[in-house]
């Protein structure tokens, strides 16, 4: 059951190490002018204060919902309450994968 679930989580350890990658790079880099690695660290703060606050307020308010559901079984129910939240959070790109699709591909790898 858990070697299952162990692929769907490659993509997230991707992103995350590329994203401490790119921190280090852009030290390594800003390190060559005096201050710049101050801009870069607040620059990061900044960046991420309204994720932090945004993922709080979803955390807040979906996650006893989920809790409810999941505890009652109704697992396709709470699926689709993640899948209404993440539409008005997730805007079209205009790529060919949808949130519903790829929540479908998830809930069929489980």
């Amino acid at each position: 059951m858990i070697a299952k679930r162990i692929p769907l989580g490659i993509p997230g350890l991707i992103s995350g190490g590329i994203t401490q990658i790119n921190i280090v790079v852009g030290t390594v880099i800003a390190s060559l002018q005096a201050g710049a690695v101050s801009y870069l660290y607040y620059a990061d703060r900044l960046y991420q204060l309204p994720l932090g606050i945004v993922g709080i307020a979803i955390g807040v308010v979906l996650l006893p919902e989920l809790a409810r559901q999941l505890r009652a079984g109704r697992i396709d129910q709470a699926m689709d309450t993640v899948i209404a939240v993440a539409k008005h959070l997730t805007p079209d790109l205009g790529g060919t994968a949808r949130t519903a699709g790829m929540s479908d591909a998830v809930a069929a790898a489980i």
